[in-house]
């Protein structure tokens, strides 16, 4: 059996020769600090372990301590599985560090020492020889070596008979690798088709003080690590992937923003076509402008005539209405006046009426006659006294003379009534003249007032009936009603225009979908030409892989070293262990065609296109490279056709752009026009409307004037009928009067008739009645006497008082003759003259009022009209100039397409212009606000250098206005689509990297659980241990721990969905998926397999389950000697895992093993036997009776001869007293 027989050290760290034979147990004891476990150090370095890695970092490097001096030799004697023994030499090399060389014989002190002698001293002398001298008596003595081997891995490849990490090189590496595997077949420590791979790392770990299960992991780790499993590393820094996740999102938008740019275009074309609609309105305004002007200053110098006229009018009006009114005043003064002396008469009449002047006028007319009666009284009274003396025929007389006296006043009363009579109808007669006359004129005048009356109300009626003709027949008027015909003409040109547009448009948006349709169809082809020239080039790649497989891997291997394999191994193996770098092949000289014991016919079976021969492999790459030259230009073809499709598109686009502008602007004359006739109709409504309420109030007005003039009519009538019936009254009173004078002058003849009748009578009876009394008493009465002078007196008074008043009466007679009877008629003949005048003045007066209000409402309507059109015109300038101000402002270009004049009125291209600035304004505003969130869009997640050329491009701008940045945001989304292609590839190359970390962490993953079963299954009860149960060893991977792990196989999952898809883009899943693991993923994270795994004992002790999974874990299961060999325990399993079938005896460096309970080591060691395991141990105590258990025992003790020296004994162990004892009693028994 295979294993390490010795170890000798020349002019090492101990001074000389020092032999330690390690063939079977072997211990070293010594003090503490003597050197036992520097010499255990030098096993995990036989197996490969680095030198520099044994030695504490506080102590000089391992060729500095173990090889001080040129002629210092570590020497490892060794027995190969095939048996031949050989040997392992280490040197020193000149510029510091080990080299090593494998010599084919067993170790001779000759080879390496020579004698010589101290001439001084005659001293036998033994020293080393030189390198090349010891390497020249080799070669001389035909002793075969290797070449020198200058690195530690080639060391290790060869006595491990491992070359899984070199593969089978390329050109001058693969003659050196080839020099390896000739040194392994002459020189490995097992046989060909073998390998104790990683055995360097269960040494070191078994001997490691502290940190066992760190060791252990770190064992683990570096297995792994030089099994060719890739540590998952990544290229992808987390700023580039966001920042190509922020351009990606960026391109992505690339199409949403292309779309909004081009709806930014459109609307600039809009703003465009609104400039040069307003270009084409300017020079139509300023004529409106000067038309306005012009206008304006007619109608100001009509309405200053008009009011010129109307106050010259005006004046003449007044002029007029106050010589009227001078006029009438002045009838009013002289009809007061008239008025005032007619009631002045009527008052003197009625003073004459009470004083009773008529009475007065009859008693002085009777006065005559009362002084008769008053003689006749007075004779009376005479006869009364003397009527004794008298005698009958004086009574008689006096009878007779009374009797004649009453009938001569009789007949001079009775001609007096008889003249008053005939006065009397003379004067009804001339009142009856008179009343007549009165009526005439009365009747002349009313007749003159009703027809002048009647003649202006015909008029007004007839005005009336042209007013309700007028209003009942309201209708449009010829301007009207061309008007109206021009508005439905211009609204139905205008329709049939929107109809021709809309049809153009239409037309034109077929051919725009049909050219669309076919982009689409292109960028299909294109994307079926990039994923087939995809295809073709993975293809390609693939082809290339076979035919140029990695370094180390499984398919590299065969294709140099079994040549003819595709036919074979090709035809079983799976097309993904060919590509593996960490299954290790070797060569197995005694190999068959069978495969575990499994012999197939394999002519059955075809060859794989993924196994394919030299020749066919070749045919195969030139047929896939013709195909991807094929498919490029396919791709380049489908380019072409996309490019021409788009222009085609591009080209049909403006197209569609200038008929839906078209059709826009048809759409905007038809609600124009639609406006202007709705204006048109409202205008004519309105203007009927105010027909009808001028008509309605004139109609009004009209009939309040005839109301008024009927009114007017009726009191000037009436006043007339008053002012005749007054006269009429008048007249009548003062013939009435004169007539009740004549019937009261008739009456008091009449009563003075019958009074003189009555005195008559009486005077006759009293003389009578005093003659008789005479007779018969013949004396006087005293009563008569008395009533007679009564009379008498109060006739005397009554003439006397009348006599007095006579001037008077005269004056009354005058009055009634001159004031009254000629004075007065003329008086009331002229107030009715003057009633009359006056009445016509104020006719006339009112008539030219009526007339002057007329001709002012006239004014006031014709003025009011100028107003409102000057009102109109300057509001028309008050909007056309700050209008025409702006429209200078704006920098307007005419349009390349011929337009006419915009049709309507100077308010509609004023309504046009507002609009077309208001929308102008919005336009601008959208585009702008469009135009910033395009930037912001684009700059959001944008490269540096993609912001800094948008910044250049505005730098040049000058003033940035949004139609001057629309050209740049356009060259911009340009340049994004030109470099969307280069942001896909460079997105696929950070996939595939990302998707390539993730599956080196998914097969590490896998590989991990792999390593932990067959560990498990290693571990045996080969070493049983008291109260410890089930033992098993769990490796777990903690990579479903990193928290970047779920993002990233989610991220794999996207990606491999994105790239099995036609989509040219990538998705938002991608995307935030991809965003989460960059997040989480650092740039600069460093990982280790011992990062990436965790190491777990599990075992049953004393029936409790224990997990350990860390050293203090282990010391805290069970006490530290326990601890330990739970550990061995579990290292025996990695010992039988690594050395797998080769027969070949490990030495494990054991310190401090006597700390263990006896009866364990006696375990221990049995274990160790079991498995052929030699165990170095190391432990102070020389007395132990552990010792007993080793077959080579050492110690290192001071050099007699030179105490500060130290050497290397071997010792017999010294029993115990115990250990004698039982001894002893063992041989007694075995002598009975």
């Amino acid at each position: 059996m295979a294993h390490l027989l010795r170890i000798v050290m020349i002019h090492g760290h101990l001074e000389g020769v020092v032999e330690l034979n390690v063939n079977g147990h072997t211990n070293i004891c010594g003090t503490n600090a003597s050197g036992k476990t520097t010499l255990q150090r030098l096993i995990p370095v036989f197996y490969g372990e680095l030198p520099n890695r044994v030695v504490p970092k506080t102590r000089l490097k391992f060729d500095a301590f173990y090889l001080p001096h040129r002629n210092s030799y570590l020497i490892y004697e060794y027995r190969r599985e095939e048996g031949d023994i050989c040997q392992a030499v280490l040197t020193r090399k000149s510029e510091g560090g080990v080299e090593y060389r494998f010599v084919a014989a067993p170790y001779r002190p000759e080879d390496y020492l020579v004698q010589s002698e101290d001439r001084a001293t005659a001293e036998i002398r033994v020293t080393a020889l030189e390198y090349a001298q010891w390497l020249s008596g080799l070669r001389r003595q035909g002793i075969t070596t290797s070449n020198k081997l200058g690195a530690t891995s080639e060391y290790r490849a060869v006595i491990q008979n491992d070359f899984a990490q070199y593969g089978a090189g390329q050109g001058a590496g693969r003659r050196e690798v080839l020099r390896l595997r000739q040194d392994a077949a002459r020189f490995s420590l097992v046989r060909a088709g073998q390998r104790i791979r990683h055995m360097e790392k269960l040494v070191s770990a078994v001997h490691a003080k502290e940190g066992k299960m760190d060791t252990l992991k770190t064992m683990l780790a570096a297995i792994f690590e030089e099994d060719g499993v890739e540590l998952p590393v990544t290229r992808v820094r987390n700023t580039k992937a966001r920042e190509w996740i922020a351009r990606m999102r960026q391109s992505m938008r690339l199409e949403p923003l292309q779309q909004a740019l081009e709806g930014l275009q459109r609307l600039e074309h809009d703003i465009a076509d609104l400039e040069a609609s307003l270009w084409q309105l300017r020079p139509q305004l300023e004529a409106d402008r000067h038309r306005a002007e012009r206008t304006s200053a007619d109608l100001e110098a009509e309405l200053n005539r008009r009011q010129r006229e109307f106050q010259a009018h005006e004046e003449a009006h007044e002029e007029t209405r106050g010589e009227l009114n001078a006029r009438i005043s002045e009838l009013d003064s002289e009809l007061d006046q008239v008025r005032s002396d007619l009631d002045d008469l009527q008052r003197r009449f009625e003073a004459y009426e009470e004083a009773d002047m008529p009475g007065l006028e009859r008693d002085l007319e009777a006065l005559p006659q009362w002084r008769e009666q008053q003689q006749q009284l007075r004779d009376h009274l005479e006869q009364l006294q003397q009527v004794a003396r008298e005698s009958k025929a004086r009574l008689d007389a006096r009878l007779v003379e009374l009797g004649d006296l009453l009938e001569r006043h009789s007949e001079e009363i009775r001609a007096l009534m008889d003249a008053l009579a005939e006065e009397k109808d003379a004067c009804r007669e001339a009142h009856s003249e008179a009343e007549q006359r009165l009526q005439a004129d009365y009747q002349a005048r009313r007749e003159l007032l009703d027809n002048g009356y009647r003649d202006r109300l015909e008029q007004g009626a007839i005005g009336l009936s042209e007013l309700k003709a007028q209003l009942a027949h309201n209708v449009q008027t010829a301007e009207e009603l061309r008007e109206t015909e021009q508005a439905q003409a211009r609204v139905d040109e205008a329709q049939k225009a929107q109809e021709a547009a809309a049809a153009v448009q239409e037309a034109v948006r077929g051919e725009h979908d049909e050219y669309k349709r076919e982009r689409e169809q292109a960028e299909r082809e294109l994307e079926q030409a990039r994923t087939q020239r995809s295809r073709a080039q993975a293809q390609l790649d693939e082809l290339l892989v076979q035919r140029d497989p990695a370094q180390g891997s499984l398919r590299h291997f065969l294709r140099h070293h079994r040549p003819g394999w595709e036919q074979q191994l090709g035809k079983v193996l799976a097309p993904a262990l060919l590509e593996r770098k960490d299954l290790a092949p070797q060569l197995n000289d005694t190999a068959s065609e069978d495969l575990y014991g499994l012999v197939l016919n394999l002519s059955t079976i075809a060859l794989p296109d993924y196994a394919q021969d030299e020749a066919s492999l070749l045919a195969e790459i030139e047929s896939a490279r013709q195909a991807l030259v094929q498919a490029q230009e396919a791709e380049k073809g489908a380019e072409k056709g996309l490019k021409l499709s788009h222009d085609k598109v591009q080209e049909v686009s403006v197209r569609l752009d200038r008929a839906r502008t078209a059709r826009r602007r048809a759409a905007e004359e038809v609600d124009y026009a639609l406006q202007a006739r709705s204006q048109c109709q409202q205008r004519h409504a309105a203007a009927r409307q105010a027909r009808q309420a001028t008509l309605r109030e004139a109609l009004e007005e009209q009939e309040q004037l005839q109301q008024a003039l009927r009114n007017e009519q009726r009191e000037a009538l009436q006043e007339l009928a008053e002012t005749h019936q007054a006269q009429r009254l008048e007249l009548t009173a003062d013939y009435q009067g004169r007539l009740a004078g004549f019937d009261q002058q008739m009456i008091q003849q009449r009563n003075q008739l019958t009074a003189l009748k009555e005195e008559n009578h009486r005077q006759r009876r009293e003389l009578q009645d005093a003659y008789d009394r005479e007779l018969a008493e013949r004396g006087v009465d005293t009563v008569s006497l008395n009533q007679t002078r009564t009379r008498l007196t109060e006739l005397e008074l009554r003439i006397r008082q009348t006599t007095e008043r006579e001037d008077e009466l005269r004056e009354y007679r005058h009055f009634m003759r001159v004031e009254w009877g000629e004075r007065k008629p003329r008086l009331v003949a002229r107030e009715a003259e003057l009633s009359s005048e006056r009445q016509a003045a104020v006719v006339q007066r009112e008539m030219l009022k009526q007339q002057f209000q007329s001709a002012r409402r006239e004014h006031q309507a014709a003025v009011t009209g100028l107003k409102q059109r000057r009102s109109i015109e300057q509001q028309l300038l008050e909007s056309l100039v700050p209008l025409l101000t702006k429209l200078s402002g704006l920098s307007l270009e005419p349009s390349s397409e011929a337009r006419s004049d915009a049709p309507g009125d100077a308010a509609e291209r004023i309504e046009r212009a507002h609009q077309s600035l208001a929308e102008h304004a919005r336009a601008l505003d959208e585009l702008r606000r469009g135009c910033e969130k395009i930037e912001a869009d684009l700059i959001k997640g944008a490269s540096i250098d993609f912001q800094e050329t948008l910044e250049a491009e505005r730098a040049r701008l000058g003033e940035v206005t949004a139609r001057r940045l629309l050209g740049v945001l356009t060259g911009m989304l340009q340049l994004l689509e030109g470099q969307q292609q280069q942001l896909l590839q460079e997105g696929r190359n950070l996939g595939d990297d990302l998707d390539k970390f993730f599956t080196v962490f998914r097969d590490l993953n896998r590989r991990i659980n792999a390593q932990s079963r067959r560990l498990s299954d290693e571990v045996a009860d080969d070493l049983k241990l008291e109260g410890i149960g089930r033992a098993e060893v769990k490796i777990q991977s903690t990579i479903d721990e990193l928290g970047f792990w779920e993002p990233l196989k989610r991220f794999s999952h996207c990606y491999r969905e994105w790239q099995g898809s036609e989509r040219a883009l990538p998705g938002n899943d991608y995307l935030d998926a991809l965003a989460d693991v960059v997040e989480l993923l650092r740039s600069d994270q460093q990982y280790s397999f011992e990062s990436l795994l965790r190491l777990e004992l599990h075992l049953n002790e004393a029936g409790t389950d224990l997990v350990i999974r860390n050293d203090r874990q282990l010391l805290e299961s069970s006490s530290h000697g326990m601890a330990y060999l739970i550990l061995c325990k579990f290292l025996l399993a990695f010992t039988r895992l690594l050395r797998g079938q080769a027969e070949v005896a490990i030495h494990w460096p054991i310190d401090e093993i006597g700390t263990l309970a006896y009866h364990n080591v006696e375990k221990l060691f049995d274990a160790c036997d079991n498995n052929h395991i030699h165990i170095v141990g190391a432990f102070p105590n020389p007395e132990s009776d552990v010792l007993l258990l080793f077959h080579n025992r050492y110690l290192i003790d001071r050099d007699e001869h030179d105490p500060a020296k130290r050497r290397l004994k071997r010792i017999e162990p010294r029993l115990s007293r115990l250990a004698q004892r039982l001894q002893a009693r063992a041989e007694e028994a075995a002598h009975e």
